[in-house]
């Protein structure tokens, strides 16, 4: 045992790792496990039929933005965001991610008491970015008043695929050890990133017109899927037909995710999981490689508060003109690549305690990438089940470099339903605050339990 747990440590320390099975839900007898929680974890149902679409929701954001303190409201009642506000809280490097996983379709059926079965179809998207100082400042503020600014922490990064997935666990030595595994088809819809070798801004506030800009340096990106169609101008042209015809032969990969949960008696129980090891190769003819380079001086004040009022430029007309500059200014080139990129790795492992049939304790401990580093996150829950259709949860989380914040969740099953609704950081979803994140998970599944037969015992005849 000890060693199928280290092997699964060192295995994930050199993978890039997201969070996305949330604190709540992780280990609950009563949830439904989804595509992207432990294999190892199932229900005690016969029968588990997800219903398209709403069998499991899953979106986590995390952010360095103020935005909730960039709001202020106007003197017509309206509330709004402030450039201006919203720039004076940047930081040097300020970062956004969002990561949102949706189960398409899935059932999963037990098969004589010890094994357990499950097929479906689960989609992901990922996108982040980071963002300096400068660049926000220089949105909000213009170029005026810093003649030299110095572009070197932009980024941005989108990823989204499908998976068709086939799983089994099986329980072993009396059910006190379940390992599961889930082996993943990946169907690449889309991926862009950037590269950014260098890339400086230079202002003359005393031009004329005021405010020309002198762009220097390079900057390379590469896409593949539907990115790789916009980054062609010839393949953008007929995008509706390479969609329709070749959108299953984007990019592919496969995956594979592993679990194991081990009851050391009957109040204590470990568990631990890595989903999504593997990559997706985006083929040659949709991925494309842009680099451009070149010098030009073109027209930028910044944004306006009031956009479109009389006298102003809009944005459209600001957007209009520096891409018809842009464009003069530099020279694009384009290249076909053919490139791999891993899949969002998710790693979690915890430790339950049961003090009695209705209260329940747990410890958890998930690595994962907030802006961009490699971050942990200590989570501590408490689960109640005043009767067998019901389970609330509450706790909280410690995620490095963000303050402290409570979670929440049900799981409710009348009948032959299963509704749950799960929620880590609640102030983080009521107000995206700096260095906080959110997560929420909700579903709607039919769970049919195993009946137990009555016992017939035939007597001899008097």
């Amino acid at each position: 045992m000890k060693n199928i747990l280290f092997s699964l440590l060192l295995l994930l320390s050199i993978n890039t790792l997201v969070a996305q099975t949330g604190l709540m839900g992780y280990g609950s007898a009563a949830a439904v496990p989804s595509a992207s929680a432990n294999p190892a974890l199932t229900t005690d149902a016969r029968w588990v039929i997800g219903l398209p679409l709403i069998s499991s929701f899953q979106l986590e954001a995390n952010t360095s933005f103020k935005l909730a303190e960039s709001m202020v409201k106007t003197s017509a009642g309206k509330t709004v965001l402030d450039l201006n506000r919203f720039a004076s809280f940047s930081k040097e490097r300020n970062y956004m991610q969002a990561n949102m996983g949706l189960d398409l379709f899935s059932v999963g059926f037990r098969v004589k008491s010890k094994n357990f079965i499950s097929v479906g179809m689960q989609h992901y998207s990922s996108i982040s970015g980071t963002f300096s100082d400068d660049f926000i400042k220089l949105i909000a503020d213009g170029n005026a008043g810093k003649p030299v600014v110095t572009l070197d922490n932009e980024s941005l990064y989108i990823n989204q695929f499908n998976a068709f997935y086939a799983g089994l666990s099986r329980s072993f030595m009396s059910d006190k050890l379940t390992i599961g595994a889930r082996l993943k088809l990946i169907q690449g819809i889309g991926n862009f990133q950037t590269d950014k070798s260098s890339l400086v801004l230079q202002t003359d506030a005393n031009s004329n017109p005021a405010y020309a800009i002198s762009l220097t340096g390079n900057l390379q990106a590469q896409g593949g899927g539907l990115y790789g169609i916009l980054l062609d101008s010839t393949l953008r042209k007929k995008t509706s037909e390479n969609v329709q015809s070749n959108l299953f032969g984007m990019g592919k990969g496969v995956g594979i995710d592993i679990g194991v949960n081990f009851k050391l008696s009957d109040k204590v129980n470990l568990s631990a999981s890595a989903v999504n090891l593997g990559n997706i190769t985006w083929k040659q003819e949709f991925s494309r490689f842009i680099s451009l380079a070149g010098t030009g001086n073109f027209v930028y004040s910044g944004l306006k508060k009031d956009l479109g009022a009389e006298g102003q430029t809009t944005i459209s007309h600001d957007i209009d003109s520096v891409r018809s500059n842009f464009d003069k200014a530099f020279t694009v080139k384009t290249s076909k690549v053919e490139y791999s990129t891993a899949l969002p790795t998710i790693f979690a492992a915890a430790v339950s305690y049961n003090i009695n049939e209705k209260h329940q304790v747990m410890a958890m401990l998930r690595a994962q990438s907030l802006n961009g580093q490699k971050t942990q996150l200590i989570g501590f829950k408490y689960q109640f089940t005043p009767f067998r259709s019901l389970q609330l949860m509450g706790g909280m989380s410690l995620v490095t470099d963000a303050p402290a914040s409570i979670g929440l969740g049900v799981v409710w099953s009348p009948g032959p339903f299963q509704l749950h609704l799960l929620a880590d950081n609640i102030k983080a979803v009521t107000a995206i605050d700096n260095n906080n994140y959110a997560q929420i998970q909700m579903g709607l599944n039919i769970v049919l339990k195993k009946r137990k037969m009555a016992e017939v015992v035939v007597l001899p005849p008097q």
